[in-house]
């Protein structure tokens, strides 16, 4: 069979590792990878992703890979899988014990036997993962009849029964539809079922939430936690979302550049982390439980290039503790204070919670005089005569939404997919039309606005999108995505456009040789900063914000934030910041506003909204969201919000989300409460707070 069976022997004693130091295993290890290396050879070179890494997890454990994009993390678990690209990518070296067997000793067919049956992935986009052309059914019980031999009959009851353990209810109807007619909560709930179709024993998650909601990441997260402890399964997660491995995560080890730089158990690491690159990690984030501060204190700089060849520790160019002997040493993984780590200053790194910025700083930034104001406006999808939907079913995206927004100012606007964030903003953009209402950008009507005064607006009303890659043409350099606005729109002459261009790159701090990059040569913060330093360009007033840093690592995330406050105190810019990461929108906004299918529930101030949420729907989106800190997340009790954001059609009735309210009665599927002021600058549309205002003015 080619299975390496591995004697039990002594294991590191004295922090519960179960990592070997003799080369053995324990009895309570199932998976232990051992000094893997893993290179790739391309076009512009040959460079080893992965540089002798170890790690290893018990039976019915939680491990959580962290670290940035290109740290190795998903490598080393396609590795494990032994799914690395072919010839590209090869190992050479380590062992890969499950079980005590090498997983790099056995047979193409061997591995084909153990994939899905023992070992099973869910990969990060569940739509490129399931098949379009295949029902869900068929995917289910394809594992279920390859691996386990059952019946069609038998494959579908069993996809039957996985269904309704993930969640997902009207099963036999579910069974037969496609993956397009899922929601993206439900075709990873759907990778979820496939995943544990066979009574897997590992199952290794690669970025499993990435793409969703707050309330839908964490109603999927709870289930694989339940499910893995309730079938005793073995749970590996790869992320970089340093709350959901405070909330879920045994033990964490830390990757950086190809190396694990530390690792340990999850209370010890965030306790008191002993790399500089971890302590940089937990101090980026922006923190749920915190109010905003100054700045965050980011990780400057980006990972090293691992095509060239480095001499001492990779994170030395970034760190601020770096001497001599990092530059030209590099540090082995060692024991330190209860868990590994692989520094020669270890002993010497700040723990993560000291905080040199003072919390409260640029809060009264915004003037008094209101630079947009957006009244009572309406979007509907659809109706007489257009598209697939009749007049009676006509879809309500936006409902009588209404705001200001103050010079200097940053309005948060959050809310689940499908709640219409995008759309205001493309309707204050004049990118999608509007119903009824009014848009008033310094006192102007966008409306009524001709195409040609519109067009005039758009240089002091920019864009910054969620998707920097997809937002620049691949075919033209950074200098000329810049050049080009500078040129056609305001008609400057070559040289001051060059000089502006050279200016747009400090101000968003890259070096003017990037002027000369294509987009595919740039990281995903790089392209982030071109596309802010473009909506610079015309020196606008107001930038609408649409998932700025959604897409970016941890680290990078933090220097956007700080990179927009900055801008933000020089120039005096207002922001409507639209996301659904709720740490970042608390730390970088003024006042926020809440969302849920197409309506305003919940406004005030920032901090009051955080701390005195009073709208179910606001409460639940906070309990949803976890906090990069084991103890807190041991003691909070937040309740899970089921379900997800329903399309809202005309003619509705009652509250919108009066089908996933804890506290609904049979009033709030009659009344659509509004939004009224239940405090000073406080407004929420709930019944509740209806009927306690009017009891308390009836007495």
């Amino acid at each position: 069979m080619g299975h390496s069976t591995v004697s039990q022997k002594q294991t590191q004693e004295g922090n519960g590792e179960t990592r070997p130091v003799d080369g053995s295993v324990s009895d309570d290890c199932l998976l232990y990878v051992d000094q893997l290396r893993v290179e790739f050879n391309t076009a512009r070179g040959h460079f080893r992703a992965v540089d002798g890494v170890s790690w290893s997890v018990n039976k019915g454990e939680t491990l959580a890979l962290v670290g940035e994009s290109g740290c190795g993390k998903s490598v080393s678990a396609l590795s494990v899988m032994r799914l690395l690209p072919r010839p590209a990518a090869s190992i050479v070296g380590g062992r890969i014990l499950f079980d005590g067997c090498d997983l790099l000793q056995e047979s193409d067919s061997e591995m084909r036997h153990r994939r899905g049956r023992d070992i099973s992935m869910i990969f990060q986009d569940p739509m490129t993962s399931l098949n379009p052309v295949l029902t869900i059914g068929d995917q289910i019980t394809e594992p279920l009849r390859n691996h386990l031999g059952m019946s069609v009959e038998q494959a579908r009851h069993r996809a039957v029964e996985l269904l309704a353990m993930v969640g997902i209810n009207d099963m036999e109807t579910r069974l037969d539809q496609y993956p397009h007619q899922f929601s993206g909560g439900m075709r990873q709930r759907v990778m979820i079922a496939i995943g544990l179709a066979c009574h897997p024993r590992l199952i290794i998650a690669d970025e499993p939430t990435t793409a969703l909601d707050v309330t839908i990441q964490a109603q999927i997260l709870e289930m694989m936690r339940d499910l893995t402890r309730r079938l005793g399964i073995t749970l590996v997660i790869i992320t970089h979302n340093l709350g959901i491995v405070a909330r879920y995560a045994d033990k964490v080890a830390v990757m950086y550049a190809g190396r694990i730089v530390e690792q340990g158990p999850a209370d010890r690491i965030f306790k008191a982390p002993r790399h500089p690159y971890t302590r940089g990690l937990l101090r980026s984030v922006p923190r749920l439980d915190r109010a905003r501060g100054a700045l965050l204190e980011t990780i400057e700089g980006y990972p090293p290039n691992l095509y060239d060849k480095h001499q001492g520790c990779y994170f030395a160019p970034r760190c601020d503790l770096v001497t001599d002997q990092c530059l030209h040493k590099a540090p082995l993984l060692i024991a330190s204070r209860g868990h590994e780590v692989a520094c020669h200053l270890s002993d010497n790194a700040l723990p993560a919670d000291v905080k040199p910025f003072a919390e409260g700083a640029e809060r009264e930034l915004a003037r008094s005089d209101v630079l947009l104001e957006v009244a009572h406006i309406n979007k509907y999808f659809g109706g007489a005569g257009k598209g697939w939907f009749s007049p009676a079913t006509a879809l309500h995206a936006v409902k009588d939404v209404s705001f200001t927004i103050k010079r200097g100012e940053t309005l948060g606007l959050v809310g689940e997919s499908g709640c219409g964030k995008t759309t205001v903003g493309r309707m204050i953009l004049k990118l999608e039309s509007t119903n009824s209402g009014d848009i008033r950008f310094d006192g102007e009507s966008v409306i009524t606005a001709t195409a040609a005064r519109i067009r005039a607006l758009r240089q002091r009303i920019q864009v910054i999108f969620q998707d920097p890659y997809a937002s620049l043409n691949p075919r033209m350099t950074m200098g000329e995505t810049l050049l080009e606005p500078l040129i056609q729109c305001l008609a400057l002459p070559p040289k001051a456009a060059q000089d502006r261009v050279n200016e747009l790159i400090d101000q968003v701090g890259l070096l003017r040789d990037v002027k000369d990059r294509f987009p595919h040569q740039l990281s995903g913060g790089q392209r982030q900063r071109i596309g802010i330093a473009r909506a610079l360009a015309f020196g606008p007033d107001l930038i609408v914000c649409d998932e700025p840093v959604s897409a970016l690592d941890v680290s990078i995330q933090g220097q956007i934030i700080n990179l927009l406050a900055k801008i933000q105190a020089r120039l005096g810019v207002s922001y409507l910041f639209i996301a659904h990461d709720l740490a970042v929108v608390r730390h970088i906004s003024h006042r926020v506003i809440v969302m849920y299918r197409g309506k305003v529930v919940e406004e005030a101030d920032c901090d009051r909204l955080y701390e005195d949420p009073r709208h179910p729907y606001t409460r639940a989106l906070l309990a949803s969201a976890p906090v990069p800190d084991p103890e807190i997340e041991r003691a909070r009790q937040g309740q899970i919000l089921q379900g997800e954001v329903g399309s809202v059609f005309a003619g509705h009735q009652g509250c919108l989300f009066a089908n996933r309210c804890p506290m609904s009665t049979a009033e709030c599927a009659r009344v659509n409460p509004v939004l009224e002021e239940i405090s000073s600058n406080h407004f929420a549309a709930c019944i509740h707070h209806s009927m306690a205002m009017n009891q308390r003015v009836s007495a």
